[in-house]
C-alpha cells in the first residue's frame, strides 16, 4: 500500500494466476473488492508478466509462462482501512472484464490497522525549534491534512501548531508496506521558542484530520513528553601539567532547546566566576547505555583544558556545565539549564625523597615535591639545616616526572616535580640534618611559603 504525490491511495500487487481457461478467456483483470462495503471498488486491466518458475511448476497449464502480474491500482482513500480482497480474472470481454470469466479470490489482505509514529529529534538555534519525525496510519483515510501540535501539560492546552508539508520517507514505507501514507509520512516543522517551551512540560501531537485548520475529525498520535531529566558527572580534574583539565558529561534533553554548551569555573569561596568557555560536546555511547531515557545522552561528553586559568590555593571551586539558548557570553542571558559539579578545594601536597648520597662533605638529595600552593608560590627551594641552623639552600629547576603525575594528577604541576639538590656540609658530621622543601612567592626563597620539613637521619648517609 502506498500513495502518489497527490495523496491518492494505491495498492501494489505482484504474483501469478495460471488456468487452462486462459485460451478462451484471454483478457486479464485485477479487481479490488471491499469486504467491508460488500462491493468492488476498483479494477484494472493487466499486462501479463513472464513467470518461468510457474511454467516449470505447471508445464501442462496453458499460458503458465505468462501468468505473472505486477500492478499498481488506485483505490479510494476511504477504503484503505477496510477489509480488502484481490480478484485475479481471466475474461473474454476486452473492454470491461465481464462476460465469460474465471476468477481467483486471494485471501483478504492483512492491512496494517495500527497508528504508528516516531519523533526523530528536536533541534534548536535558540530562537526556533525544529521537530522532525513521521506518522503513518491507515486511519488517516479521508484525513489529508497533517499538523504537529505543541501541548503544554502545565497549562492543559496547546500553545502552538504547525501545518505539515509532507516529507518523503521511503524508509518508513519499507517498514510499513501496507500503510498507504507511510511513503509521505515524514514531517519537519518549526516553532518559535516561547518561555513555555523552556519552563513547562511540553508534549507534541501528530494529527491527521479532515479539517484544513487542523481540527475536525482527526486521528492523533501523542508523543512522550519532553524528558526534563538533568544528569551530569565530573569524571576528573587534572592539574598535573599546570593547566586545568576537566572531563565528564552532562546529559539532558533540554539541550535540544538550549544548543549552546558552556563550561564555567566558579570560585565558591569568593562567590565569583573565574572562567567561562563555550565547549563542544563529544560522543558518549557509554552514557547512553546507562541513561537510555535521555535522547541526547549519546553526545554529552566534555573534555576541555582551560589554558590560562589562575586558581587560588585553599579556595573551593565548582564546574558549572550549562546548556543555554544564548550563544554569547556565558549563556546566562538566555534560558539555560545548569549542573553544578564539585571540583574540590585545591590544597594538596605530596613529596618523596628517592635517594640521599654523601661523598665526604658533599651531599646529593634526589626526589620530587608537588604542592597546590605553587599556583601562587612558584619558586621552589631545597634548604638544608643542621641543628636548626641553615647551612645551604638551592633554587630548584624541577624536572618532568610522569610517574608522579600518574599517581597525583590532581596536584598542580605534579608532572614537573622532580629535583636533584647538592649541598656541601661544613663538617663531616651528619647529625641533626633537616631538609626543607619549599614553594614561595619570593625569588630568593624567603617570603610567604609552603614548607615540607624532613629529617634526614632516617636515611642512610654512608659514603
Amino acid at each position: 500500500m502506498t500513495e502518489n504525490n497527490q495523496g491518492q491511495a494505491q495498492l501494489i500487487a505482484s504474483g501469478w494466476h495460471a488456468t487452462g481457461a486462459s485460451n478462451s478467456d484471454r483478457y486479464r483483470y485485477m479487481i479490488v473488492f471491499d469486504n467491508t462495503l460488500g462491493h468492488e471498488i476498483a479494477r484494472q486491466k493487466l499486462v501479463p508478466q513472464v513467470r518461468s518458475d510457474v511454467q516449470r511448476a505447471y508445464p501442462n497449464v496453458d499460458n503458465s509462462l505468462y501468468s505473472g502480474f505486477n500492478i499498481t491500482i488506485d483505490i479510494p482513500n476511504s477504503s484503505i482501512n477496510h477489509s480488502l480482497s484481490l480478484i485475479a480474472r481471466y475474461s473474454n470481454d476486452p473492454n470491461n472484464g465481464e462476460g465469460a470469466r474465471v476468477d481467483y479470490w486471494f485471501n483478504p489482505l492483512a492491512l496494517n490497522e495500527g497508528n504508528q509514529a516516531y519523533l526523530d529529534g528536536l533541534s534548536s538555534n535558540g530562537n526556533t525549534l525544529t521537530v522532525t519525525g513521521w506518522h503513518a496510519t491507515n486511519q488517516a483515510a479521508g484525513r489529508p491534512y497533517h499538523y504537529i501540535i505543541a501541548w503544554d501539560q502545565n497549562l492543559g492546552h496547546e500553545i502552538a501548531r504547525q501545518k505539515v508539508t509532507a516529507v518523503s520517507r521511503p524508509d518508513v514505507a519499507n517498514a510499513y508496506s501496507t500503510v498507504a501514507n507511510a511513503v509521505n509520512s515524514g514531517f519537519s516543522v518549526k516553532f518559535n521558542l516561547t518561555p513555555q517551551f523552556f519552563n513547562d512540560n511540553i508534549q507534541f501531537i501528530s494529527r491527521w484530520t479532515d479539517d484544513a485548520a487542523g481540527n475536525g475529525n482527526a486521528v492523533d498520535y501523542w508523543f512522550k513528553p519532553m524528558n526534563r531529566t538533568n544528569r551530569a558527572n565530573l569524571d576528573s580534574v587534572t592539574l598535573s601539567n599546570g593547566q586545568v583539565k576537566v572531563a565528564g558529561w552532562h546529559a539532558t534533553d533540554l539541550s535540544q532547546l538550549e544548543p549552546n554548551h558552556y563550561l564555567i569555573v566558579f570560585d565558591n569561596t569568593t562567590g565569583q566566576q573565574v572562567a567561562s568557555e563555550k565547549v563542544d560536546l563529544l560522543s558518549s555511547q557509554d552514557v547512553k547505555n546507562v541513561f537510555g531515557d535521555i535522547q541526547t545522552a549519546d553526545h554529552s561528553r566534555f573534555n576541555y583544558t582551560f589554558n590560562s586559568l589562575h586558581l587560588i590555593p585553599g579556595h573551593n571551586y565548582s564546574l558549572v556545565s550549562r546548556y543555554s539558548a544564548d550563544a554569547t557570553g556565558n549563556g546566562n542571558d538566555g534560558a539555560h539549564t545548569d549542573s553544578w559539579l564539585n571540583m574540590g578545594t585545591f590544597q594538596q601536597s605530596a613529596y618523596s625523597i628517592d635517594n640521599v648520597a654523601l661523598n665526604q662533605r658533599h651531599m646529593t638529595v634526589q626526589g620530587w615535591l608537588a604542592n597546590d600552593y605553587a599556583m601562587t608560590k612558584p619558586y621552589a627551594y631545597a634548604i638544608l639545616l643542621q641543628n636548626g641552623h641553615e647551612i645551604g639552600r638551592q633554587r630548584l629547576n624541577l624536572s618532568e616526572r610522569a610517574d608522579v603525575a600518574k599517581v597525583y594528577p590532581q596536584i598542580y604541576r605534579s608532572q614537573y616535580s622532580g629535583f636533584n639538590a647538592n649541598f656541601d656540609l661544613p663538617t663531616l658530621s651528619t647529625a641533626g640534618l633537616q631538609l626543607v622543601l619549599r614553594f614561595t612567592d619570593d625569588p630568593a626563597g624567603n617570603g610567604n611559603s609552603s614548607d615540607q620539613w624532613i629529617k634526614l637521619n632516617k636515611f642512610s648517609l654512608a659514603d
